[in-house]
């Protein structure tokens, strides 16, 4: 990483912050608009090409959540600091919990280090149903709701052991999780998390579930995901309800707000697909390759995300 001059596109050395289990930022030297961005009308986070992002996000490790040291795509931001990199190195994940950190999940191989992440997200999952169930009771949601998140967080802790469970299998040793307790949020920040990580992402990590369950090369893990597969998509369906509830709470401002963010979170999924998975866990796993899980999520697009 070069220090570069303020008008270039670089990251400033030894400026990492924020280490996550799926992402890095760091700050840049000059403005974030230096690194030639694309922003959709109403954003403030633009994407990067994948050279750029080759370019500004070094290799982790820990190997990230896709068996790869290497990126899969970055966003760049403004604050008053200055400019940002945000770099992600997982391809798509569940409902994560806000504040949700930790680091080295260990294993023998690509295969291996998957689902060591897996097992870890999948704990960090409980975390997130119990927060969304708590704040459900606070704002008054009704009783249905507040029940299926806590079905949901159950469904996880199964979720969490099984896969743990595939990753010892495999050679791997799962971290325990680390997350910052959090307060209540307002109607519009459960919204906006919940469009992201429950309309999106759980929508689509259901969606590979299925995927899996049919053409992983392992046998237990076609098992598991089939079970799995259930369950994430009336997880997906408890998000799409908690958004239809939140919608008749917020202002007519606050629901652009929520869709504009939602549709971001879209693009970003392209992207974390911009290129195949590492060989193994196309074959080993079922995850699907780069032009497959693209063309899903355009279906999605199209019938859920519109």
């Amino acid at each position: 990483m070069d220090a570069g001059a303020p008008g270039q596109c670089a990251v400033k050395v030894n400026s990492a912050s924020s280490n996550t289990v799926c992402s890095t930022t760091f700050d840049l030297v000059g403005a974030a608009s230096a690194c030639g961005p694309a922003y959709d009308a109403g954003f403030t986070i633009g994407l990067l090409p994948n050279a750029k992002c080759e370019e500004l996000c070094p290799p982790r490790a820990d190997g990230g959540l896709v068996g790869s040291s290497t990126v899969t795509y970055c966003s760049v931001y403004e604050d008053a600091a200055g400019g940002h990199v945000n770099c992600s190195y997982c391809l798509f994940t569940g409902r994560r919990p806000e504040g949700l950190s930790g680091d080295g999940a260990d294993g023998p191989d690509a295969a291996a280090r998957f689902l060591s992440r897996a097992a870890y997200l999948e704990a960090a999952s409980v975390d997130a149903f119990v927060r969304l169930g708590r704040e459900l009771k606070t704002h008054g949601a009704p009783r249905s709701l507040r029940a299926a998140a806590r079905r949901a967080a159950r469904d996880e802790v199964r979720h969490a052991r099984v896969t743990q469970q595939l990753a010892e299998r495999a050679g791997a040793s799962v971290p325990a999780v680390r997350s910052q307790a959090r307060g209540n949020r307002s109607l519009e920040a459960m919204a906006v998390e919940n469009a992201v990580e429950g309309c999106v992402r759980e929508t689509l990590g259901a969606a590979v579930a299925m995927i899996q369950a049919e053409r992983a090369g392992d046998r237990h893990v076609r098992r598991a995901m089939k079970r799995i597969a259930r369950d994430e998509t009336r997880h997906a369906e408890l998000s799409w309800a908690v958004a239809r509830w939140l919608d008749t709470k917020l202002d007519a401002p606050a629901r652009v707000r929520v869709r504009q963010t939602r549709d971001q979170a879209v693009r970003e999924l392209l992207c974390e697909f911009a290129r195949d998975p590492d060989a193994v866990l196309i074959a080993l796993l079922g995850i699907p390759p780069a032009a497959q899980a693209r063309a899903v999520i355009e279906d999605l697009r199209e019938s859920l995300w519109s």
